[in-house]
């Protein structure tokens, strides 16, 4: 009977609407969600276009205009407190926070800054997030319909 009621259980509505995924960026274990577009009407510049539509370049210089820097790690930090539920260190889960914590008190923050401090790792996880939440693309579909 265990393999019936496997088959036709109802799923928890928590996990369907609020979907987690348990992954390891260099031996860290980080809970993830997939982004929300409310946090995104909230202020929060987490979503991205997933295509572009064609636009002339403008500008093919080689330098790093000012800020860009500055936008990357603002996109990054606001994905970041998005998408990121926990991140377990010593066995405790800790929260994202945008601001430090006071060192003399113990807090369950981390400050989502301190994610950004090794670029690999951030890049490692913005992409776990950004697949989690627009999923992989299915190009064996797109290239039969070209074919067809």
């Amino acid at each position: 009977m265990g393999l019936l009621d496997w088959v036709f259980a109802s799923r928890n509505l928590s996990r369907a609407l609020y979907p987690e995924k348990k992954i390891k960026i260099h031996g860290v274990p980080i809970v993830i969600t997939k982004l929300n577009p409310l946090s995104h009407v909230q202020g929060a510049q987490a979503l991205t276009k997933v295509y572009d539509i064609y636009s002339r370049a403008k500008d093919q210089s080689k330098d790093i205009p000012d800020g860009v820097v500055e936008k990357i790690q603002k996109h990054y930090a606001d994905v970041f407190m998005s998408g990121v539920v926990g991140v377990e260190i010593h066995g405790v889960r800790l929260q994202l926070s945008r601001k430090p914590a006071d060192p003399s008190e113990e807090s369950t923050k981390l400050y989502v800054k301190h994610l950004l401090s090794d670029w690999e790792f951030a890049e490692e996880l913005y992409a776990e997030i950004t697949l989690f939440t627009y999923g992989k693309k299915k190009m064996k579909q797109f290239l039969s319909q070209r074919s067809a």
